[in-house]
C-alpha cells in the first residue's frame, strides 16, 4: 500500500497541503503529513529527480482507498477555499445556461417560444455566507451545505464512485454535484469557478426565465390572426395520473381545460386539421411526453415508466405486462398494484436542472416527420404559392407555402422576414 502516491495529505494544523508547494528543507522533514483518505502517516517525496509526492510509510501497515482520499480531498478543497473567498471577500463563481421562455402569445395560443440561452454567473459568496461539513439537513446529509440569513440551503456533492441518489437529486434542494475522477479534476474548485458541465451538475437551479421578451415580433413567426383555424397536438396529464394525447382546436382546448381535470399539459405541434395523423406517431410523441412529464416530476402513472413493462409486438393495446404477462393499455399503471417506476429509464444532463429521459422507443422529431401536407388549398383561389398579397400590418409580401387552409408561411421584406399569416386578412395582389 505504501505504493500509493499522492498529491495532498494533511499538514500538521489540519489543512490540506500540496506537495507541490514543499521544498526540500530540514523544517519540512520534521514536519508531521497524515493521509486524507486512512489518517495515517505520509512521507514527502521531495527529490529532484522523481516527480514530488506524498507515500504512506513504509513500515506501517495500512488499508487505504484511493476512491476514500478523493471524496475526503475534494470534499476538503471546497471547504478550504469557500471559507478563505469568505473571510478574503472574494468571489467564488457559479455559471450554468439559462434558457429564456417567450410568453407574448401564451395567452392568445397557449403556446410559448424558447427565445434565447443565456450564460448567467453567480457568486455564491454573495447569497451564501456560512459552509458547514455534513451537516444534517431534513432527511439528508450533504458532503458540505451552505446557508445563508434566511435560511436558503445549496447542497454541495463529491461524487466519486457514489452519485446522488435519485430522491436526493428530485428534492426541493438546489444541489451542484462536482465528479472527481482525479487530483486534476480539483482544478475548478483551486480557480474558485464551477461551470456547468459533464463533471460540474447543477440541479434544481430556475434555469428558465419567462417573459415578454419579444414585444411581439416573434421569432418563431407566430402571428395573432392564425389562431381561428389551427388544430394542435396536446398531451395532458389528468388528475388520477392517467394521461393522454390528442388533436384539437384552441377553442375546444381551452374549455376542456376549465373542467379542472388535468393538472399539466403541453402543447407539441400545431397540424393540418385536413390530415390524419397516424397512431404509431401519435403513440412515440406519448412515450416521450410520458418521460418528459415524468422528469418534470408531474405526478403521473404510466406503464411505460413502470420496471415491468414490454413491448407488445402483435399490435393493439402497445404494452405487454411481464408481472401480470398480459397485454395492456400505459394508464392501467394508475390502478396496478405491481406498479414500480423504473428510475433507469432516465440519464443525467447537464443542460437541465433534473434528469432528462432516456426513451427506448425511438421517437421522430415532428420537425422531420412528415404531417405537413403536400398540398393545401386556401379558401381563396388568388391565394397560392409564389402569388403576391398585401397586409394591413406588414405590407407586400410573397407566399411561400400554404401551412394549413387559409393560414401561410409569407416573406415579406428582409426587415421582417417570414411570418406565419391569416390569409382572409390580407388582400391578393393582381398580376403584373
Amino acid at each position: 500500500m505504501s505504493s500509493i502516491k499522492y498529491q495532498y495529505g494533511f499538514d500538521p494544523t489540519g489543512q490540506t497541503i500540496n506537495i507541490k508547494d514543499l521544498h526540500q528543507s530540514k523544517e519540512v522533514r520534521k514536519e508531521v503529513f497524515r493521509c486524507l483518505g486512512c489518517n495515517n502517516l505520509l512521507v514527502a517525496v521531495l527529490g529532484e529527480k522523481r516527480q514530488k509526492h506524498f507515500r504512506h510509510k513504509a513500515d506501517i501497515q495500512v488499508n487505504c482507498s484511493p476512491e476514500t482520499y478523493l471524496h475526503k480531498l475534494g470534499k476538503m478543497r471546497f471547504y478550504e477555499e469557500y471559507k478563505n473567498c469568505i473571510q478574503q471577500n472574494k468571489p467564488f463563481y457559479i455559471e450554468f445556461k439559462r434558457q429564456q421562455t417567450c410568453n407574448h402569445y401564451q395567452s392568445e395560443f397557449s403556446q410559448t417560444c424558447q427565445y434565447k440561452e443565456e450564460s448567467v454567473k453567480f457568486d455564491l459568496t454573495q447569497y451564501f455566507k456560512k459552509i458547514f461539513l455534513e451537516k444534517k439537513e431534513g432527511s439528508f446529509i450533504p458532503d458540505l451545505l451552505l446557508v445563508n440569513d434566511q435560511e436558503l440551503k445549496l447542497f454541495i456533492e463529491i461524487a466519486v464512485t457514489h452519485q446522488l441518489t435519485e430522491k436526493k437529486a428530485w428534492s426541493k434542494y438546489r444541489i451542484i454535484e462536482l465528479r472527481i475522477q482525479n487530483e486534476d479534476d480539483l482544478e475548478s474548485i483551486d480557480k474558485q469557478y464551477l461551470i456547468e458541465s459533464e463533471k460540474n451538475l447543477f440541479l434544481n437551479f430556475k434555469k428558465e426565465l419567462i417573459g415578454n421578451f419579444c414585444g411581439g415580433n416573434c421569432i418563431e413567426k407566430i402571428e395573432p390572426y392564425a389562431n381561428c383555424l389551427l388544430i394542435y397536438i396536446f398531451f395532458v396529464v389528468f388528475q388520477n395520473g392517467k394521461s393522454a394525447i390528442f388533436t384539437e382546436n384552441l377553442t375546444n382546448f381551452q374549455s376542456k381545460l376549465k373542467t379542472n381535470l388535468i393538472t399539466y399539459y403541453q402543447v407539441i405541434a400545431l397540424v393540418d386539421p385536413n390530415r390524419n395523423l397516424s397512431k404509431s406517431m401519435l403513440n412515440e410523441i406519448f412515450v416521450e411526453q410520458v418521460m418528459k412529464a415524468y422528469s418534470k416530476k408531474i405526478p403521473i402513472k404510466n406503464c411505460y415508466l413502470c420496471h415491468h413493462h414490454g413491448d407488445n409486438y402483435y399490435g393493439f393495446p402497445p404494452i405487454y405486462c411481464k408481472s401480470l404477462k398480459k397485454r395492456c393499455k400505459s394508464n392501467e399503471a394508475v390502478s396496478c398494484k405491481d406498479y414500480t417506476t423504473d428510475s433507469p429509464v432516465f440519464q443525467p444532463d447537464t443542460n437541465s436542472e433534473v434528469s432528462q429521459p432516456r426513451n427506448k422507443h425511438k421517437n421522430k422529431s415532428l420537425e422531420t416527420s412528415s404531417i405537413t401536407p403536400s398540398i393545401i388549398l386556401p379558401t381563396n383561389p388568388k391565394f397560392r404559392e409564389g402569388k403576391k398579397l398585401t397586409h394591413p400590418t406588414f405590407g407586400n409580401g410573397v407566399i411561400i407555402k400554404i401551412v394549413v387552409t387559409d393560414v401561410a408561411e409569407v416573406e415579406f421584406p428582409s426587415s421582417i422576414g417570414i411570418k406565419y399569416i391569416y390569409l382572409p386578412n390580407c388582400t391578393p395582389l393582381l398580376e403584373e
